[in-house]
């Protein structure tokens, strides 16, 4: 299974894909590509970075307007990343792989066992020349949750995907930045930030 690509793609910009081969081929493919180029060894060209955004990484969803722990339907968070990178194409091709894991929580107020909400992944560029504020040149929401059953009341969720970033001339992974966090609704938002 594939996450859809990204329409922007037709404007030369990065795309994301649902990851089909296993994570760790991928990384481990990613070492010896880089390490082995025509016999003699060169430094591995950089990936992006990957960053949780610290405002967007938690959510707690409430029933109505109460705000006690009894009212707390379901509180879910940005858990573990792991991320490899790989360059295709004569080094103008960033092809990546991103395993973003999700902690979800019942809350008492859950009342249907299920937790679902949207998350996202945007792509920044960074020009290091100019001092440029970073634009954002890809973004994807992807929805997500999990059904509890029983008496399951902590889920842990993984989930794949494969951004591509194309490269002009000069450019490397360490031009972009890979920003993951959970859509929000403003009383979201500023519930984490009061916290």
């Amino acid at each position: 299974m594939r996450r859809k690509p990204f329409e922007a793609l037709k404007q030369q910009f990065p795309r994301f894909s649902r990851s089909s081969p296993a994570f760790a081929a991928l990384a481990t493919a990613a070492i010896v590509v880089s390490a082995c180029a025509g016999g003699e060894e060169k430094p591995p060209l950089p990936c992006p970075a990957v960053i949780a955004i610290n405002d967007a990484s938690e959510l707690t969803r409430f029933r109505g307007e109460g705000r006690d722990l009894t009212d707390v339907v379901f509180t879910a968070g940005i858990g573990d990343m792991q991320f490899a990178c790989e360059y295709r194409k004569d080094d103008t091709v960033v092809e990546t792989d991103l395993r973003v894991v999700m902690t979800i929580v019942r809350g008492p107020a859950n009342a249907d066992d299920k937790a679902i909400f949207t998350y996202f992944v945007a792509i920044a560029y960074v020009d290091p020349a100019s001092g440029e504020p970073e634009r954002i040149v890809a973004r994807e929401e992807f929805d997500t949750g999990a059904l509890f059953e029983g008496n399951a009341s902590r889920l842990v969720v993984p989930d794949e995907l494969s951004p591509v970033i194309p490269l002009k001339t000069g450019q490397s992974g360490a031009d972009y930045r890979i920003y993951v966090g959970i859509k929000l609704t403003p009383e979201e938002l500023a519930y984490n930030r009061s916290r």
